[in-house]
């Protein structure tokens, strides 16, 4: 498999009696991919994989594959509290489909190098499948360094890849200083991107893209493309959201962030409870800034195709239906053949979102008008789109309007 680019650390969806929702993480996982994930990471610390059973844990490697329709990489987080378990699941992983494993060192337990060594390994060799090793000295209290991460990739040649989550970028440096590009470097902290891609990471295992897919993808490409003028003007506008994923609460953080932009739920699995007073607030001061037009699209662009959280008004997590319709015309807009929102360019202060028409070519025109800004006037934003043409899906519409107007 090809570790590069984007990867999301998938959440896990779970319903009313927090059993996994497979329909809904199917759709989310086809979602991501279709904007341009190049891979997708299963059963990790925001995946909650501590709190699921293996049988749960075999069930979504499966849902995971069949979603990717064998056109992207699944790679599967091998964790657990004792190395037999680890073992079991890796080789449930390689008969599920995946192409890949994600290696951490066990739950709860912490030692030297020679045990940690041994855990590893183990997992490393029990399948052909290539190998990412995880190092997060923050959650787990393990700290593979440089010269041991060296060690391992001499002895094991399915050991493709490193997710280095240490937030100390210097790390980056050093693992190419020793092993040159022997190994991919992934980035798994999620507000240190663009300083580690320009260091040297090839890929980002990324938190915040379940909500913000097209963002984050734009993040990187930019990063990787040296468009450091461009990166830091989308990079200043997402730092307060990625920086979500560096708390202790960073699985409730993200899901609650799933929740308001109607891209998940924000349940959770106890020990873990959804998040509530000066989390909820210092949460809500962060996300509330953000234009209505840097919500993502939504999952099912169908009007009558809603997804399971939008059916019931007085469900948690529920948007109005002047909600849903932005996203659902943002979603329009991406999905034409031509339209493509431009990210680098939205987030700067007192800048409109632009899109670009049928031809190519930008119309700032008052006679041409946007679905979002005809008759909807409800709906009209101060960072809402340039108008364009009128999108098909609502050409004949008048749902939601407060009058009618000649087409």
């Amino acid at each position: 498999m090809n570790w590069y680019g984007v990867m999301p650390a998938i959440t896990t969806p779970f319903d009313e009696t927090l059993t996994v929702d497979h329909a809904f993480l199917a759709a989310h996982a086809r979602w991501l991919l279709a904007n341009g994930c190049t891979g997708l990471v299963m059963l990790g610390s925001l995946g909650e994989g501590a709190t699921l059973e293996h049988h749960e844990k075999v069930a979504i490697l499966k849902t995971a594959v069949r979603a990717s329709e064998g056109k992207t990489p699944v790679v599967a987080a091998i964790s657990a509290l004792s190395t037999a378990h680890a073992l079991q699941l890796a080789k449930d992983a390689e008969d599920a489909g995946c192409s890949g494993l994600m290696v951490l060192p066990p739950y709860v337990y912490t030692s030297d190098w020679r045990e940690m060594k041994a855990h590893v390994a183990a997992i490393i060799a029990a399948t052909p499948l290539p190998c990412m090793l995880y190092n997060n000295p923050v959650s787990y209290k393990t700290d593979f360094l440089p010269e041991q991460i060296l060690e391992l990739a001499h002895e094991f040649p399915n050991l493709a890849a490193v997710k280095e989550s240490s937030a100390d970028v210097r790390r980056v440096a050093a693992i190419r200083s020793i092993l040159a590009d022997r190994l991919a470097i992934f980035v798994g902290v999620d507000d240190v991107l663009v300083e580690a891609v320009a260091l040297g990471a090839t890929g980002w295992v990324a938190g915040l893209v379940n909500a913000f897919p097209a963002e984050s993808i734009e993040l990187f490409n930019l990063a990787r493309a040296g468009k450091f003028e461009e990166a830091f003007a989308l990079y200043r506008w997402f730092l307060p959201l990625l920086r979500m994923d560096t708390v202790p609460k960073f699985v409730q953080l993200i899901k609650w962030v799933q929740g308001e932009t109607g891209t998940g739920s924000a349940r959770v699995r106890p020990p873990r409870l959804e998040i509530t007073g000066a989390d909820l607030t210092e949460a809500q001061a962060v996300l509330k800034p953000l234009s209505p037009a840097c919500l993502p699209s939504a999952l099912q662009p169908s009007p009558s195709s809603r997804r399971p959280h939008e059916r019931d008004p007085n469900q948690r997590g529920h948007h109005s239906t002047r909600a849903v319709h932005r996203r659902r015309c943002l979603y329009h807009h991406r999905r034409r053949s031509f339209p493509r929102l431009q990210p680098s360019r939205r987030y700067k202060a007192g800048t409109r979102l632009q899109l670009r028409n049928h031809r190519g070519s930008r119309n700032s025109s008052s006679s041409s008008r946007c679905c979002c800004t005809c008759a909807c006037r409800s709906h009209r934003r101060k960072a809402w789109p340039a108008p364009t043409s009128r999108c098909r899906p609502h050409r004949r519409s008048t749902r939601h309007t407060r009058r009618t107007r000649a087409p």
